[in-house]
């Protein structure tokens, strides 16, 4: 796991966090409050969407955003708690 985590990789990382934030940045409308959890969510999972999956397709990265977010929603705090 160290190799992705350092040198060049990392600072293509840097590369696509920096185009996730613009390219959600301009989608939003100066004239409306951003919804701040939402776009740093977004911009997280496109990250974590092409930097893991390779996925750079806007209608699969779209779907997988939906999919992940699916997930998340799914899970319940309290299932942690529980020893199986």
């Amino acid at each position: 796991l160290m190799p992705p985590f350092h040198g060049e990789r990392m600072r293509a990382y840097g590369d696509l966090i920096r185009d996730a934030t613009r390219r959600w940045h301009d989608r939003l409308d100066p004239a409306v409050s951003a919804p701040f959890l939402a776009t740093a969510q977004g911009i997280t999972l496109d990250v974590i969407i092409e930097a893991v999956f390779g996925e750079r397709d806007p209608a699969r990265v779209s779907q997988l955003h939906r999919e992940i977010l699916g997930l998340v929603a799914a899970f319940h705090p309290l299932i942690a708690a529980f020893r199986f």
